[in-house]
């Protein structure tokens, strides 16, 4: 007799938009621990699990206006897409668990952030995780695999982060059913009402999250990488099959380097515990600030950096290759570098990463001159961008008794500028790499010094050059009142005619009060004494010896001016309140970039240093000048 078999209903993941997201208050509910096990460790790795619990966890971080971050990235403040409002403990289930809400950025103010939110909303970002401090940490066993298991105590969260892969699998945007947190439903095809009504929901997500965890427990134990391990997860590759693909992987890798394959922590050596964060990108930032740290830059270094401080440059090589999976044991110094550099390892991004902050280094040390009376903004591409002011709304007018109310226009102006593209190539050498030389680093923080230069150049020569404006009348000129028809010498009666002018100065209706505070004095190099006394503080015992500008007006020295007139002097207003000039930077830029390449013709690194930028002139109104005596 023939046996017939019912065939499994058929199980899909649906995602879901999180039922606690607020669209209209840009909140959602998240879960960011549930103390879960994670394997850590660089050198000597052990199993991490966090204390869930009101005397071990302080929150005060969290509940101070925590940042609400993405991927941990806690250096691009200007991306940061909320915050977060408050947070606690709570008992879910057989388990304590942390759960805050968070907000986002008002829609439309920060494009980044509302991409986030919609996938939050969408349900593509499921994930959190949570970057804090340890505090105490204490052995409570060993492990199967060896690694001892360490218990925090006492730790400190101080962000919580959306990520697209956890260490925590529990950890994630919340919905409002009675479960911790509910990234997937499990939806079930071609069964019946009543064995739908049967499914046990809570295991099979208790199911989903051990299958997760375990999956990036072995991607990280034989550094195969999240990307790895999150094609596994996103595939539904059960837990058998995955460590059946593991096992491929590590015998793929090996045939193909030529070299045994060894988790990281084969390294000889041992660190002090510092912060926890996730994935390989904190580790490559954190090893590139303890790098340029030691290149001369002035940035603080993150305490999580402080393990990689006295570590030479091949020795960053080493890691990242152990971290592939690559055992450096039996090779040379020159083959480490070699190594590093052709393989698929993070040391040529730990590069990048290094070049990039050196470069800024060396931007930012650069005095900010004229960009101090600079609009910054952005452009979208190398077109000319239009800079298009408004003037001031019509008056309003009565409203006679038939209920009539006029019309009225607006005047307006308009200028126009575009962005050029400055580069140029340079590299370090194996040798230097091999040397640990770290002053060949010194040449990126020159190539940012000289993008500095180049845009403070650039202002000099718009300002100097009194360009003429959509008018047809230049920015300087008497007839718009914001030049001095006489000669004066910088002192406290011409800079009080300036002060004046600027109070005055007129909209683009010719008669509103455009009432111009002024902020900088704006002198060149053979000046800077006499704008530093008019800017100094005095103890006068009698009316005339007052200062009456001491603490209103701040001193520009720019010696770049004094190659056009040693005697001229400006005054203008704060960028903020009145814009005169406007300088952009490629959209999603905000100074000079760096690229990485391996060198050919040079054994060793190529960069290219490259600099989008422009700038032009957006109003009269804000600025002043008298050519001095």
């Amino acid at each position: 007799m023939t046996q017939t078999r019912e065939m499994p209903p058929l199980s899909m993941r649906a995602a879901f938009e999180p039922s606690t997201l607020d669209r209209k208050n840009r909140t959602v509910e998240v879960t960011w621990t549930t103390g879960a096990r994670v394997l850590r460790g660089w050198f000597d790795q052990w199993w991490e699990e966090l204390e869930v619990s009101e005397s071990a966890v302080d929150l005060s971080r969290l509940n101070s206006g925590a940042p609400f971050l993405a991927n941990h990235d806690g250096y691009n403040v200007a991306a940061t897409p909320g915050v977060v409002e408050r947070a606690w403990l709570v008992k879910s289930g057989e388990q304590m668990v942390g759960r805050a809400l968070v907000r986002f950025v008002s829609e439309g103010k920060d494009p980044e952030a509302d991409k986030l939110f919609n996938k939050v909303a969408e349900g593509i970002v499921t994930n959190c995780s949570v970057g804090y401090r340890l505090n105490k940490l204490v052995k409570v066993e060993d492990a199967e695999d060896g690694h001892p298991v360490m218990r925090a105590v006492r730790w400190t969260p101080h962000e919580i982060s959306a990520v697209a892969i956890g260490a925590d699998a529990g950890a994630g945007f919340r919905s409002a059913s009675s479960t911790d947190r509910n990234p997937c439903e499990f939806i079930t095809r071609g069964a019946s009402p009543q064995k739908e009504s049967n499914v046990d929901e809570n295991n099979a997500a208790k199911l989903e999250r051990e299958r997760i965890t375990t999956i990036n427990t072995l991607a990280r134990k034989h550094s195969l990488g999240d990307e790895f391990a999150r094609k596994l997860i996103d595939a539904s590759t059960p837990l058998n099959e995955a460590r059946a693909l593991v096992l491929e992987e590590l015998a793929k890798r090996s045939d193909n380097d030529g070299t045994s394959q060894a988790p990281s922590g084969a390294a000889e050596r041992s660190f002090e515990v510092g912060n926890s964060y996730d994935g390989p990108d904190q580790r490559v930032r954190n090893m590139a600030a303890a790098l340029a740290h030691r290149a001369g830059c002035r940035e603080k270094l993150p305490e999580a950096a402080n393990q990689y401080v006295r570590l030479s440059i091949t020795d960053h090589a080493r890691l990242c290759l152990e971290a592939r999976g690559i055992s450096p044991r039996l090779m040379s110094q020159s083959q480490i570098v070699k190594r590093a550099l052709h393989s698929t390892s993070d040391f040529k991004a730990l590069l990048t990463e290094t070049g990039a902050r050196v470069l800024l280094d060396g931007y930012q040390s650069y005095p900010a001159g004229l960009k101090q009376i600079s609009r910054a903004s952005s452009a979208r591409d190398f077109r000319a961008k239009s800079l298009l002011r408004l003037g001031e709304a019509p008056e309003l007018l009565p409203v006679n008794e038939h209920g009539e109310v006029k019309s009225g226009t607006m005047a307006s102006s308009k200028q126009s500028y575009r962005l050029t593209t400055h580069a140029r190539i340079f590299g370090i050498s194996r040798e230097a790499i091999i040397n640990d030389d770290l002053g060949a680093l010194d040449l990126i923080r020159l190539f940012g010094r000289a993008a500095a230069e180049l845009e403070a150049n650039q202002l000099v020569t718009l300002l100097t050059s009194n360009p003429i404006m959509g008018d047809s009348v230049s920015l300087f000129h008497v007839s718009r009142g914001n030049l001095s028809a006489t000669n004066d010498a910088l002192s406290v009666a011409s800079l009080g005619m300036a002060w004046r002018a600027l109070r005055t100065q007129k909209g683009l209706d010719g008669k509103t009060p455009a009432n111009v505070v002024p902020r900088f004095a704006i002198v060149p190099a053979a000046l800077e004494v006499a704008a530093m006394q008019l800017a100094a503080t005095i103890n006068a015992t009698t009316t005339s010896d007052v200062n009456p500008w001491s603490g209103k007006i701040e001193p520009i020295v720019e010696p770049r001016l004094d190659a056009v007139s040693t005697t001229a002097w400006y005054v203008a207003a704060d960028p903020a309140s009145v814009a005169v000039l406007e300088h952009a930077y490629l959209d999603g830029q905000n100074g000079p970039e760096i690229m990485e390449e391996e060198g050919f013709e040079v054994m060793g690194t190529r960069w290219r240093c490259s600099l989008d930028f422009g700038c032009g002139v957006v109003d009269h109104v804000g600025i002043y000048k008298n050519n001095g005596a």
